[in-house]
């Protein structure tokens, strides 16, 4: 009964170890959004497109400017020729439509 109850406990380590690794693999803490076309709005709701990059830490934006060093560990995504917005999340919905 002893090996099993071992075993067991094994089995249960090594699942909780690979669950770790791969909660923190989908999760990175610093992103670095790279090269895309940020649309920066100020406060009067006036849109400038501004190439720039993006850095992202423990998910808070800290930086947005040109040519951002490779923070160690970064994820990095590559956003050349893409657009970079808040709230691009569905540009057609009517509010008068039910």
């Amino acid at each position: 009964m002893e090996v099993l109850s071992n075993s067991v406990r094994k089995i249960a380590e090594g699942i909780e170890n690979i669950t770790m690794a791969a909660t923190t693999a989908s999760t990175p803490s610093t992103i670095l959004l790279l090269g895309g076309t940020a649309l920066i709005h100020d406060i009067k709701e006036n849109v400038s497109a501004v190439q720039t990059d993006i850095l992202i830490e423990d998910g808070t934006i800290t930086k947005i400017e040109k040519q951002i060093p490779v923070p160690v560990g970064a994820h990095i995504i590559d956003c050349k020729d893409k657009i970079i917005s808040p709230g691009f999340v569905d540009t057609r919905t009517q509010t008068t439509c039910p």
